[in-house]
This record gives C-alpha cells, sequence and structure tokens, in this order.
C-alpha cells in the first residue's frame, strides 16, 4: 500500500471510529468481557486473550485501555500480516488488529493495537496497547494487508486472509 493510500484509508477509520468506551479494570469486569476462556471471535476466528494480559495492563499502567481490546478484536478496522519470526510460535508473522476510537468528546482519535501470534494451534492475543499514528502508517505501508472492514469501503470489499478461506 502506498502512503497515499495508506493516509486515505486511515482518514476513513478516523470518519468509521467508534466511540471509546471507558470500562474499570476488574476481575469481574475481565470475566464479563472475555469470559473464564478468555476466547473472542474475531472476523479470522476465535482469539485467545494471553494469560498474563491482565496483570500486564496493571504493571504497564493501561487499565485505561481495557476497554479497547475487545471491539479491536472482534471488530477490527485492519488486520495487518507482519513478518516476525519467533521461538515457539507456529508461523513466521504475527497479526496486528487495529482498530481508531473516538474519544474525548469527539475531540481526540485514539489508534489501538491487538497483536496476536499462533501457538498450540491457538491464535494468542500477546500484546495490547496505543499505537502511535507514525507506526501505524509505516505498518500500513510496509506489510500486507490482511482484513479490511467493509465499513471502510476499500475498493468495495473485505479483504481476507487466505487461510481463512
Amino acid at each position: 500500500m502506498t502512503l497515499e493510500q495508506a493516509e486515505a484509508l486511515i482518514h476513513r477509520m478516523e470518519q468509521n471510529a467508534d466511540i471509546l468506551n471507558v470500562v474499570p479494570l476488574t476481575i469481574s469486569n475481565w470475566l464479563e468481557m472475555f469470559g473464564k476462556d478468555c476466547l473472542v471471535q474475531t472476523p479470522i476466528g476465535i482469539v485467545k486473550i494471553g494469560d498474563n494480559q491482565y496483570i500486564k495492563l496493571i504493571n504497564k499502567n493501561r487499565q485505561k485501555e481495557f476497554g479497547m481490546i475487545k471491539p479491536t478484536l472482534t471488530n477490527p478496522d485492519v488486520i495487518i500480516k507482519k513478518n516476525s519470526p519467533q521461538d515457539g510460535t507456529e508461523r513466521n508473522y504475527k497479526l496486528l488488529f487495529i482498530k481508531i476510537f473516538l474519544a474525548n468528546h469527539g475531540k481526540k482519535y485514539v489508534n489501538f493495537e491487538s497483536v496476536t501470534i499462533k501457538k498450540d494451534r491457538l491464535e494468542i492475543s500477546i500484546s495490547n496497547h496505543i499505537l502511535e499514528k507514525k507506526a501505524m502508517l509505516r505498518e500500513l505501508t510496509r506489510q500486507n494487508i490482511a482484513f479490511i472492514r467493509s465499513a471502510l469501503n476499500f475498493n468495495n470489499s473485505e479483504w481476507y486472509l487466505a487461510e481463512t478461506h
């Protein structure tokens, strides 16, 4: 994707941004959102939230980001396939689920990313964090786009990972 195409896509993502719903990070809210198995249905299939993600949010002072995890996975704006060989994983790429939210009563965009790997035949979310716009542009222009939400009207179709068909 060219820089101009990536900028246009981000503009469409911003125009279609969901309102940020801040949810307090508590054990009961975690269980309500993800259930005891921590499984989420996404456009590419089931994703398991990594075992240490709750603690990671607390340790990295990201409690306010909790409410963005599930919507990013269930209804991402884009999914990017990023080459990233890692020991112990079943493939040589990660999936970057990216979604833009509208915060501060419509005054600010928040770019959010959930990173998944394939391990033990499961797609596992290993990182959830805010993403700078420059980094999002870089990923869109350097990596393979695996999925674009149809509401963004990119070439009037959605793109899917070949392995989901």
